[in-house]
């Protein structure tokens, strides 16, 4: 389950060194090139409208920033 998820990974980000990280849902309103790096894992093969996707992925990234997919 992906709050789950998403509530395991902020555990452990608080219980290392990390300072410059941070997990949030996908389904949020996010700020245009707020992010260096999207991760997506075991998503793409259920998106209806991928370009969409991608087109939003690349908005929320820096300039020069990486999507992650697995």
């Amino acid at each position: 389950m992906v709050p789950d998820s998403l509530a395991d990974a902020n555990r452990a980000l608080v219980n290392s060194d990390i300072t410059n990280c941070r997990f949030v849902l996908g389904t949020q309103t996010l700020a245009d090139a707020g992010f260096d790096a999207v991760f997506s894992t075991d998503t793409f093969e259920h998106v209806e409208n991928l370009p969409g996707v991608f087109q939003e992925l690349f908005r929320v990234l820096w300039p020069g920033g990486v999507v992650i997919s697995r």
